[in-house]
């Protein structure tokens, strides 16, 4: 039978299958209210899947954000189920509201995936939102992973709706009687993704009739062609990124990457499953060729430029993170291993003693690894911590591993090194002294 012919519900069966040969799942669903995450949580329920609901609550809307969360919460109720809501405080954003409101989302459902031990987290969104999303990444600049628009399964979401149309969705919804609620803000023309939705794909839609069936064709070619493309960058990754056994380090040597036709987007995407953005990646092109040192930050690793080569490296563990005192009573009983108090500030003023201010227990004492952006103060301003590490001569691992003491917030003495240009020694006031311990 096509799948044109058989019913909603068992296209829908089948697409799961495809998706997930083994059944029952258990899923965090996040339900809106509206009519796509609705249909989606009645389709799970009745196939008899394991399912956690979870509703955000954003208060954009007064009361329709009230009435939203109210009908989810019948519903799940019918149902048997038990709704999670979660508050989510958009801080009076006034830009950025949705990408944020987006990440608070997400956040919240993979919270409750986690705390239940669901392996998926099933949204409701279908073919029209892959349409959409595709065009959105041409316009700002995209490869073949944005091309596929939104996939059906990555990673642990999954999409069951992916292959109706929204028109499909709503059909189905209205034919069974259910539920749901209108946002009105999905009809604002001040959101890129309603322009794309109102005003340009119906004109796509009317150029071809049979759009749903050509999308899903096209979908399929672009991941078989993302797929030969993943294999390639597989391929230049072992051959171009040579690892140092003792350390772990990653090398890839200029003359190579030219010689096999590295290029920014090839970097870019060699790049990727370390963490780094694709406009992180163009940055990295710029590396070839920079003065010895220069680094990018991924939130796990670093890439460093030298002469020859770029260097790809783990970036240090913060295992100083957790060193916080809040009172004096903390300075004298945990300071981290090779610093002392002294308690009356005799010791003579040097770069291994820094001066405790009055009133410092009201700004939070910190000590821990320095971090990309650190800045500390200088007679004409502040300089970054960075490049004072570079002209002390530290290097690699011993400048990845560089200690700070943070006031404030506020790095104002990076031991043995340099002292903030505001620390004024006090009569009588407590003074850190640094041992120049070496762990």
């Amino acid at each position: 039978m096509k799948a044109k012919d058989q019913g909603f519900e068992e296209r829908f069966k089948a697409y799961l299958a495809e998706l997930l040969p083994e059944s029952p799942q258990a899923f965090v669903v996040g339900v809106s209210g509206g009519v796509d995450s609705m249909v989606l949580l009645q389709l799970l329920h009745q196939n008899g899947h394991i399912l956690w609901p979870v509703h955000v609550q954003y208060h954009l809307r007064g009361e329709d954000s009230l009435k939203d969360e109210a009908l989810v919460g019948e519903v799940c109720a019918t149902l048997g189920l038990e709704l999670k809501v979660v508050q989510a405080d958009l801080g009076g954003q006034k830009h950025g509201v949705q990408l944020k409101a987006r990440q608070l989302r997400y956040a919240a459902f993979e919270q409750l995936r986690k705390e239940k031990g669901a392996q998926w987290l099933a949204t409701g969104h279908h073919l029209d939102d892959a349409l959409e999303t595709l065009w959105l990444n041409l316009s700002r600049g995209t490869g073949l992973s944005g091309l596929k628009g939104i996939p059906a399964r990555d990673g642990h979401k999954i999409r069951p709706l992916r292959f109706a149309t929204a028109e499909e969705i709503e059909q189905f919804a209205r034919q069974k009687q259910l539920a749901w609620r209108e946002d009105k803000s999905n009809t604002e023309l001040k959101y890129k993704r309603n322009l794309v939705r109102h005003k340009l794909l119906p004109i796509l839609k009317s150029l071809n009739p049979a759009w749903p069936q050509s999308f899903e064709r096209s979908l399929s070619k672009l991941e078989t062609s993302l797929n030969i493309q993943k294999q390639w960058l597989h391929e230049r990754r072992n051959r171009l990124m040579h690892q140092d056994p003792e350390t772990g380090d990653y090398r890839m040597l200029f003359l190579e990457m030219a010689a096999a036709g590295v290029d920014e987007h090839v970097l870019s995407w060699l790049l990727e499953p370390y963490g780094f953005t694709e406009a992180q990646g163009r940055l990295a092109w710029e590396l070839i060729g920079a003065a010895p040192g220069k680094r990018l930050l991924s939130p796990e690793f670093e890439l460093i430029a030298e002469k020859h080569a770029l260097i790809l490296q783990e970036r240090a563990k913060e295992l100083l993170s957790d060193w916080r005192f809040n009172s004096e009573e903390d300075v004298h009983t945990a300071l981290p291993p090779g610093y002392i108090l002294d308690p009356e500030g005799s010791q003579e003023p040097s770069l291994r003693m820094f001066s405790l201010p009055p009133g410092w227990e009201n700004n939070g004492l910190e000590y821990g690894l320095w971090r990309s952006g650190d800045k500390i103060a200088i007679r004409n301003g502040r300089k970054k911590v960075s490049d004072v590490l570079n002209e002390a001569g530290l290097r690699g691992e011993r400048k990845r591993n560089q200690a700070v003491w943070r006031l404030g917030g506020e790095v104002v003495w990076i031991p043995g090194i340099r002292k903030s240009w505001l620390d004024k020694p006090v009569d009588g006031g407590a003074c850190l002294v640094y041992l120049g311990y070496e762990p």
